[in-house]
Parts: structure tokens; C-alpha cells; sequence
């Protein structure tokens, strides 16, 4: 357990240069009921998946999305039946109605639940230990994106093969970079004592297709196409290849390539991010090269979340792997500006924050706090002191152990938030097993 005060922020870390810091009246205190933050009225909870709830739903569900598509939220998430990014892995969407004026969802004790993407191959547990001769992990990530209005899959076959002890490689590699890892920072196995605990991520194709919503259930409106055939082999370091074992199914989907012209056109289209629409899954704009370091030098930036203010400006939050506990942010004035290195900020907090604005022009953070089991809510009137705290949900869950989930009771993380109505959304995982939604009252903020 551990206890966070305004004063112990200001002896453990620097943050005279950050652009937004916490003023609150209350000790956050993990060992107090509610972590010592006065209970946010308005809110209610949902079970949007669990692993009991259909057989199409793994016991691996990690890193949801919304989308809203008329009346209709789309929700949709990775998973898998065992460990996460683990052979097998899809991605799961549902449909959520809502009541358009009050924002109040109408079917969540009736939801359906889709595959996004073909099941690389049959599903099996993650390994510590990779093939030195052959990669065959491969999984589907990715998610919805809406291009002219219309609801597609934007998504990858990938591979998580290869363990590394630079954490910068795995980072750039999780985005899709290929990895550049040498030989001595590759093994074909995790090693803890001697620093080789990063996994390699390989993207192998993309994979498009187009949906639409019939009823409350997700339904295919084209087949799939991918962007290349699977190749015969990977080097994975100077000189090094190993075999690419054969996916049948992947290699007869069609290429994009000869995809019908109106399919093609709308990819070549931006997708829609206006809030009122999606929540923001964009990496932020930073220099080459410096997505991930930290004005500290502390190269483990990872999830980001921004809103903006009165003035035009905007601000990133970020959570940093290599100096956890505190969030880190940074500020730019131009939509088309890049954000300097973040600083470390007096907010406590680890894993993916979110943020956005209300309807009034208020900055809100939702925040995860105490290895990762309450999500807490700080509100801004001028996006750059954070002077109110109310505490939101609190979870202790043990969830089915496996590579890549936290093996101790957690509970909500990785949130994605949007204004639907009169209510604030909140989707989020529960220890990467379950899917949750919150829903706030705006007029209780």
C-alpha cells in the first residue's frame, strides 16, 4: 500500500516544468475507503463482456474502443481465451443502443458479440520460449475506424516472438515499426536476471474490411482483403531467418489491391476523430525518434490520452513504464505543432489514462491508481490546475493468469471515454479479463 499527499509529491519528483499539476484538499490514500477521494454521484455501472457471457468472448479482453455510429456505440476490444496478444487473438465488437437525448444505454443485458477479423489459427497459450527455427504466434489486433461514414476493421496480423532488454525496441514495435533488434539484444526466450522481459511484436500484413449495423449486432457489409501474401520467412536479426509457418485461410482472402473502387476510396480518406464520434487513439505528435522519451530521459512513455484548452492549446498525459507511479504530460499551441518532451507530473497514476473536454469547456482526467484497481476522476477549469478529485470505481479481481496480465488483483484500466448525450461513457477493462462501462451524469460534474 502506499499514500499520496501534495507535499510527498513535491519530494519525490520535479514537476515545476509541467504544464498541469493537482490541487485537491484530500490525501489519495490506497489503505482509505474510496482512496480517500469523495464518491462520484452520477455513475453506474454495466458488464459489456466476460468471459462466461458467450463463447465468442476469450479470458483475455484488453483495450477497448468506442465508436459512435448514429444512435449505436460501438464497442470493441481484443481478445482471447488465455494470455494476451497470445496465438489466436481477434478483436470482439458489440453493439450498445442509447437513448439520444438522456444518453442512457437501453440493451445492455442483451448484447450480441462479432469477430472483426479471421482467427490467425487455432487458439493455444502463450510460450516463455520461442521456435529458434519458426514463428507461428500470430494474432489480430487493430480496431473501427469510420471513413465517408461508413464502419471499417483496420487491422494487422502480427506475432509476438523474440524477447529483448531494450524496452525502446519493444515500444516502437508494439506501433508497428519493424524491430531492429541485434543480435545481443535479442533472445529466444524471456530471461528476468538478465534484464530480457520486452517482447519483439512483428507486423506482417494489414488486414480491411467493411461493416454495418443491423439491428444491434455487427455484420459484414464486404469480405476481408489484406494488403500482401504472408512471406516465406523473417529475419529477425542481421543474418538470422526463420520460417513464417503457412496461414491458408489469411493467404486465399483477397488483395486490397482489387478491392471495389468506393472500398478503396473511402481508405484513402481520413478516418473521423472528432470527439463527439470516437475516442482518441492517435499516438501523439512528437519528433522523430522521441514518441516514448521523457524531458527525465526516462525512455517508457507509452499510453496517451490529451485535451484542450480555452486558448487552442492542447495537453498530453502519459504514463511512463520506466518511472511508474506519476503521470508525465506536455503542452503545444498548434494543432500542427509537435508536444516537447513530457515532464513528470504531481498526478498519481500508472497505466492508460483518459481525458477530453465537457460540454461547459472543463478538462477532465480519469485516472488509474494503486496497481491499477480505482479509477478516479480530477476536473480542470483551465486545463492547467486540477483542483477537484471524486473517486469512480474501485475492483479487486483475480483474473485467469497468463502472459502479459497482472497475476494480483486489479481492476479497471485502460480507459476510453466520450461524451454520448447527457452522461460522460467510460469503457474500460477489468484486470484484462472483462469489459466495463461507467456512465456519469454530466450534471453531477
Amino acid at each position: 500500500m502506499y499514500r499520496f499527499s501534495i507535499f510527498a509529491a513535491a519530494m519525490l519528483t520535479t514537476c515545476a516544468a509541467a504544464p498541469v499539476e493537482m490541487k485537491i484538499p484530500q490525501n489519495i490514500d490506497a489503505a482509505a475507503p474510496n482512496i480517500g477521494l469523495p464518491a462520484q454521484p452520477g455513475t453506474r455501472h454495466y458488464k459489456i463482456a466476460a468471459p462466461e457471457v458467450s463463447p465468442t468472448i476469450g479470458w483475455a479482453n484488453h483495450d477497448p474502443k468506442m465508436l459512435r455510429v448514429g444512435d449505436r456505440i460501438v464497442v470493441e476490444w481484443t481478445s482471447h481465451p488465455g494470455d494476451e496478444n497470445g496465438p489466436g487473438q481477434t478483436i470482439v465488437g458489440t453493439v450498445v443502443q442509447f437513448n439520444p437525448e438522456t444518453g442512457e444505454p437501453l440493451n445492455t443485458d442483451s448484447l450480441q458479440y462479432t469477430s472483426l477479423a479471421p482467427a490467425p489459427l487455432p487458439v493455444r497459450r502463450r510460450s516463455w520460449k520461442f521456435d529458434p527455427e519458426k514463428i507461428d504466434e500470430y494474432f489480430s489486433h487493430g480496431g473501427l475506424e469510420l471513413h465517408n461514414g461508413r464502419l471499417y476493421t483496420i487491422g494487422r496480423l502480427l506475432a509476438i516472438h523474440g524477447v529483448t532488454d531494450d524496452l525502446s525496441i519493444s515500444l516502437n514495435c508494439h506501433h508497428g515499426l519493424p524491430p531492429s533488434a541485434s543480435a545481443e539484444h535479442w533472445r529466444d526466450e524471456f530471461d528476468r536476471e538478465a534484464g530480457f522481459v520486452h517482447e519483439i511484436v512483428w507486423t506482417f500484413l494489414n488486414y480491411r474490411q467493411r461493416w454495418k449495423i443491423e439491428g444491434n449486432r455487427l455484420v459484414p457489409d464486404t469480405p476481408g482483403y489484406i494488403d500482401k501474401r504472408l512471406p516465406e520467412q523473417q529475419e529477425v536479426t542481421k543474418g538470422r531467418l526463420k520460417k513464417l509457418v503457412s496461414l491458408p485461410e489469411w493467404n486465399r482472402l483477397p488483395l486490397l489491391n482489387d478491392a471495389p473502387a468506393d472500398f478503396q476510396a473511402d481508405l484513402k480518406s481520413p478516418a473521423e476523430t472528432r470527439p463527439a464520434l470516437v475516442t482518441r487513439t492517435l499516438p501523439p505528435r512528437c519528433p522523430d525518434g522521441a514518441l516514448h522519451i521523457a524531458a527525465d530521459g526516462h525512455n517508457g512513455l507509452a499510453h496517451y490520452a490529451e485535451y484542450r484548452r480555452s486558448d487552442g492549446s492542447t495537453v498530453v498525459i502519459r504514463d511512463n513504464l520506466k518511472n511508474p507511479g506519476f503521470y508525465y504530460a506536455a503542452a503545444k499551441a498548434k494543432p500542427g505543432d509537435s508536444y516537447p518532451p513530457a515532464e513528470p507530473t504531481n498526478i498519481p497514476g500508472e497505466a492508460m489514462p483518459s481525458a477530453g473536454n465537457l460540454p461547459d469547456g472543463r478538462a477532465y482526467l480519469l485516472a488509474n491508481y494503486d496497481y491499477r484497481r480505482n479509477m478516479y476522476l480530477l476536473l480542470s477549469s483551465d486545463g492547467r490546475t486540477f483542483d477537484t478529485a471524486r473517486f469512480v470505481r474501485g475492483v479487486r479481481m483475480r483474473a485467469r493468469k497468463g502472459i502479459g496480465k497482472l497475476n494480483r488483483p486489479s481492476g479497471p484500466a485502460y480507459f476510453r471515454s466520450m461524451i454520448v448525450g447527457r452522461k460522460l461513457w467510460i469503457v474500460y477493462s477489468i484486470a484484462k479479463q472483462e469489459i466495463g462501462l461507467t456512465t456519469i451524469d454530466l450534471e453531477s460534474l
